[in-house]
């Protein structure tokens, strides 16, 4: 198949540290061509990729200090203006852009899919329904469905990770693992709290999303003992703190609509400890390859007091069954597929 790939063009493809969206395109797109397909990957000048890269900024926009968010909407367009020009050379659209992304199905006939990778909106969901004729959404979890449930899904695709990358490791030590951001909905204070009161350590590497909210409530807790926080950390630096952590916990306070720092943690044997928010319910089998909790604190402890219990190797497996990349690029030939026709 002749497929285009349309990437949003904040940071590069893939990101040196934080991405999760990038790095989905990035393995995505690795594995398409991979199999055999043409790829043409429309992202930032700077990008790795396989595939013919068609460039649309030299940098990631938010790597470019000087451009503002209404440079960057236009940088946007431009980008949909080109895949539009070169529609004619497409069996299949595929975008990762969301909203703006709409805009192609009405400049080509050429299929075009959506991959949802936030949750949706009121506003976005009376945009979707203007296009429904022409554009498809792929939900990347059966939760993410459940607010608006009326739209014009083709499928459910769990997104995948290279699974042999992260190092299996059956010997960990004592510390917990915090992975993400610092903002209210990712659970950093929950988190410190939880080792605060169980006597662990915290090891914490994520991106200051939030000022306000780092410096209230993380911020005063990092002593570089018990709470440490490393920054925001690239891949091999995650996999050595993933695969030696007792469990990666992640108690979230929003509906996320997948996680992938779950299947990271378990490819490397880690359990994880989180909430039933979201599409965690779906990521985790109790017992398996972590615990859900109860929402609490309290019911946190609970189960961290039950971590031992966990095969790491059962943990790796669940992911390898269920999480990998050749089952999400399985999903999405399917797609392509259907809508092609």
């Amino acid at each position: 198949m002749r497929i285009a790939m349309v990437a949003p063009l904040a940071i590069k493809i893939p990101p040196e540290k934080y991405g999760g969206t990038e790095f989905v395109v990035y393995y995505l797109t690795e594995e398409l061509v991979k199999r055999g397909h043409q790829v043409d990957l429309y992202a930032t000048g700077d990008s790795k990729t396989s595939a013919n890269l068609i460039p649309i900024v030299k940098k990631g926009i938010w790597d470019n200090k000087t451009m503002s968010a209404t440079d960057g909407t236009i940088k946007h367009l431009e980008m949909i203006y080109s895949v539009a020009d070169n529609c004619k050379e497409y069996d299949v659209i595929h975008d990762h852009l969301g909203p703006l992304g709409t805009i192609l199905s009405r400049f080509t006939k050429v299929p075009v899919i959506s991959t949802l990778h936030v949750p949706n909106t009121a506003s976005r969901r009376e945009l979707y329904k203007l296009v429904e004729d022409s554009f498809h959404l792929v939900s990347i979890s059966d939760q993410q469905r459940e607010a608006f449930p009326d739209l014009n899904y083709i499928s459910t695709v769990y997104n995948g990770v290279p699974v042999d990358d992260y190092q299996f490791d059956d010997d960990p030590e004592g510390y917990l693992f915090f992975l993400g951001r610092f903002d209210q909905i990712k659970g950093a204070k929950e988190a410190i709290e939880l080792a605060k009161r169980t006597d662990h350590k915290l090891i914490m590497a994520a991106k200051i999303e939030d000022e306000r909210y780092y410096k209230k409530f993380v911020q005063p807790q990092i002593d570089g003992k018990q709470i440490i926080y490393i920054g925001e950390i690239g891949f091999k630096e995650k996999v050595k703190y993933l695969k030696k952590a007792k469990a990666l916990v992640s108690l979230i306070n929003w509906d996320e609509p997948f996680g992938l720092v779950v299947p990271e943690a378990n490819a490397c044997g880690t359990p994880v400890i989180v909430n039933p928010r979201g599409a965690f319910p779906e990521l985790v089998k109790d017992g398996i390859n972590g615990f859900l909790t109860d929402n609490t604190i309290e019911g946190s402890i609970k189960v961290l007091n039950r971590i031992g219990e966990i095969d790491r190797q059962k943990c790796y497996q669940f992911t390898k069954d269920n999480f990998s990349i050749e089952k999400m690029v399985d999903g999405y030939e399917k797609v392509y597929k259907k809508v092609i026709g």
